[in-house]
């Protein structure tokens, strides 16, 4: 199962939301997949943000939803594992607004920032190998912080993204703690009005901080047709990746159609 879960919301300032979901760290991991205007969520989208985990959740929004909060307690373990590594939670939290909305030149135009965190006690909990962990299982502590801000006007959309973790292995291995980071910054345009947009992102992500040579840096140029609206959507994007020796540069194609119906 991917999503599973009951969801009160008589008030929408205080929805209590129980189950299996998104967890709420990092804004372009909690964007749909087809709302996104690339074929794949950045690198370090993947590997830093929790995915989805069982749980409990407390959010809502207020003043028109100018302002939105999430806060919940998880399981930590990850997608559909049921059982804790270790009887211990992962809390964690998110807060959005909307700091400035009107016209420039006569266009809609709005400013929107975010802010993310969460606390972790873990015990072998499996990771990805970019971060050199041994045997890519994690036993310590994690925290993790995030700032995000997106801005539109007419036809242009600004995404930028931060994400920090911060791993205290008990092991002491590769390190005693150790930071992984990433960030991006995604430009959009629409040539055509909701037709024809284009997009030109970077983003880079760095799984050790305390070690030399290891960042990955990507440059995707991309291009959505929209047939009928997000129904109806066909997507190419072109990746130029600077990666760790001995690979260097790698080249992808990415081809996408979505419908739905």
């Amino acid at each position: 199962m991917t999503d599973g879960y009951i969801n009160w919301s008589h008030f929408s300032w205080a929805n209590v939301k129980a189950g299996q979901f998104k967890s709420p760290y990092g804004y372009e991991f909690l964007v749909a997949d087809p709302k996104l205007y690339t074929v794949e969520r950045t690198l370090g989208s993947d590997r830093l943000t929790l995915n989805r985990q069982i749980g409990a959740q407390l959010a809502g929004d207020f003043f028109e939803k100018q302002l939105s909060y999430a806060a919940g307690v998880f399981n930590g373990s990850g997608l559909n594992t049921t059982t804790n590594d270790n009887g211990k939670f992962l809390y964690m939290g998110r807060i959005s607004g909307v700091p400035w909305q009107g016209k420039l030149a006569g266009q809609a135009a709005k400013w929107s920032v975010g802010a993310d965190g969460f606390t972790s006690k873990d015990t072998a909990l499996t990771m990805a190998s970019d971060f050199g962990l041994t045997g890519n299982s994690f036993t310590g502590k994690r925290q993790g912080v995030g700032i995000d801000s997106q801005f539109s006007f007419g036809g242009f959309d600004l995404w930028a993204e931060y994400l920090r973790v911060t791993f205290k292995p008990t092991d002491l291995k590769p390190a005693a703690n150790f930071d992984a980071e990433a960030w991006y910054v995604q430009a959009s345009y629409f040539v055509l009005p909701k037709t024809v947009q284009t997009v030109l992102k970077y983003d880079e992500f760095e799984p050790n901080n305390k070690k030399v040579g290891d960042v990955v840096g990507t440059y995707t140029l991309g291009v959505n047709w929209f047939l009928k609206g997000d129904d109806i959507k066909l997507q190419c994007n072109y990746l130029i990746s600077d990666m760790p020796a001995p690979t260097k540069t790698q080249r992808q194609l990415q081809l996408r159609t979505q419908v739905i119906f």
